[in-house]
């Protein structure tokens, strides 16, 4: 059967409020098939880390019976295993009946439901948290690779504030590998 890991990572400099960066790394059997990543402005890390799993699932539709997505973010990791079903029913709303204030991020909390509600691959997804910083080579790459997203576009601004640069830079950028031949 076949086994793909998507290994997700978000982060916001200055948190909140600051520069976003998400970051996939899609791996089988030790070996890169994909690296992605990007930048929203004015973002918040768990916000970020959410986009990372969209993005990642998104590009996930390749023919694997099975899909691990691995997380250093409990936020993510819980409110897919544990809320999302109650946030559902509460129309994205905290509160008993679901009448007090939005939940935080529900724009991506009801995306990334939507995106995996209307998948054939659903029920092979699971959901794991990893420890941050840690062990976890891929999980260090998609790290990585979302911190260096948010220091391209500050590189990018600051061009384009000294006259560099005439265009607008990305604001929901992508920067994609396409593939890797590590390991």
């Amino acid at each position: 059967m076949k086994r793909l890991r998507l290994w997700t990572d978000g982060c916001c400099i200055p948190e909140p409020g600051g520069i976003g960066g998400w970051a996939f790394v899609a791996e089988h059997n030790g070996r890169v098939l994909h690296r992605a990543s990007g930048t929203e402005p004015e973002s918040a890390a768990n916000l970020m880390e959410l986009k990372a799993a969209i993005e990642a699932l998104r590009w996930s539709d390749h023919g694997f019976h099975t899909i691990e997505v691995l997380s250093d973010s409990l936020h993510v990791i819980e409110g897919v295993n544990d809320r999302m079903g109650r946030w559902r029913k509460k129309n994205w709303r905290r509160g008993k009946k679901g009448g007090g204030e939005p939940i935080f991020g529900a724009d991506l909390w009801k995306e990334l439901d939507g995106l995996l509600r209307s998948r054939s691959f659903t029920p092979n997804v699971t959901w794991s948290w990893v420890r941050g910083h840690s062990v976890h080579e891929f999980n260090r790459d998609a790290d990585l690779l979302a911190s260096e997203a948010v220091r391209a576009y500050r590189r990018e601004m600051a061009q384009r504030r000294n006259g560099h640069r005439q265009e607008e830079p990305a604001q929901s950028g992508i920067i994609t590998v396409a593939r890797s031949d590590r390991r």
